[in-house]
């Protein structure tokens, strides 16, 4: 069995920078690079790290020509510091990163999850899911989340659920895990009224069928033939479920489907194999594609075409 008591060392960090080191836009190289550096600084409890030789990176599982790329990458970006002699530390101040978010991150969801988490358990003791399916209902049947879906109920959960959050939203240390509470109080009541009850994003009375009314699946189908240059796209019932509900999860799926399928398409594993759909749609890469995941598998199509030119005119 593993050994992870706290007796054998840990990392301290604030809530405040974890978000914004694993939400933020960062590459799966740059992570390695950024954990590397916090496992050997904070992991001591020191501020900087010694990484000596550079090529020493490579033990966080980069290959070491793109060691220099990405650790150079994260210091232009102010994410890394490199203090000298091979001295790194991580600026924890994250305003200054010139690193953003997700088009489809949502500070307030973010918030409305830590709200349930800091909850005190008698509030809510015997009725675990009360709240959540009071939302769902609210979201589907536009009713109010403090009167008809659980009578009795709602409104004392709903009241005791953002005084706790704003009041008790403690860590063992004592100290607050958010700020401003006025205006997280009027964040997370704005955007339940507004998310779960109808206000600015009404759901709309029209029931989708997955295989006979499916918008996305038959935008997807089109912009599939259209790049790929094929005939046909066959979407099994699970990829056609899954296209349903990652169009209705993030909405910029649609938007951004015609960058996805360009690079899907370019894609070129080192054993030789291409993805496939299930890859792309039901495992869920279509998201590590517009991360940039995996750029270093994407072939230039056109630079291949110029050199086997070159080839023949030699």
């Amino acid at each position: 069995m593993a050994d992870v008591k706290l007796k054998n060392g840990y990392l301290r960090i604030a809530n405040s920078l974890y978000e914004n080191l694993y939400f933020r836009n960062f590459s799966k190289r740059e992570l390695l690079v950024i954990s590397l550096i916090l496992r050997l600084s904070y992991g001591f409890n020191k501020k900087t790290a010694i990484i000596k030789p550079k090529t020493w990176f490579s033990v966080c599982g980069l290959y070491q020509p793109d060691i220099n790329k990405v650790l150079n990458g994260l210091i232009a970006k102010n994410v890394i510091k490199n203090l000298g002699d091979n001295v790194y530390s991580l600026n924890k101040n994250y305003d200054e990163w010139g690193v953003n978010f997700p088009e489809n991150y949502d500070e307030n969801k973010l918030n409305i999850l830590k709200m349930f988490q800091q909850t005190e358990q008698n509030t809510i003791q015997n009725d675990s899911n009360l709240l959540s399916n009071n939302i769902v209902n609210c979201y589907y049947e536009k009713t109010d989340i403090e009167q008809n879906t659980i009578p009795n109920h709602s409104k004392k959960l709903s009241k005791d659920i953002v005084k706790s959050y704003i009041k008790n939203a403690q860590n063992k240390d004592g100290k607050n895990d958010l700020t401003t509470s006025k205006n997280n109080k009027y964040n997370i009541k704005t955007y339940i009224k507004h998310t779960y009850i109808g206000g600015e994003n009404k759901k709309s009375n029209e029931k989708i069928d997955p295989y006979f009314n499916n918008p996305i699946a038959d935008y997807f189908k089109s912009e599939y033939k259209r790049i790929s240059q094929k005939d046909d796209c066959y979407l099994d019932n699970s990829k056609l479920n899954k296209l349903l509900e990652i169009s209705a999860d993030y909405p910029i799926f649609k938007e951004r489907l015609p960058e996805i399928l360009e690079k899907f398409f370019k894609i070129t594993f080192p054993s030789g194999n291409k993805p496939s759909t299930k890859w792309l749609i039901n495992d869920g890469n279509w998201a590590g594609i517009l991360n940039g995941d995996y750029d270093q598998y994407i072939t230039n199509t056109t630079q291949k075409k110029e050199k086997e030119i070159d080839g023949w005119t030699l």
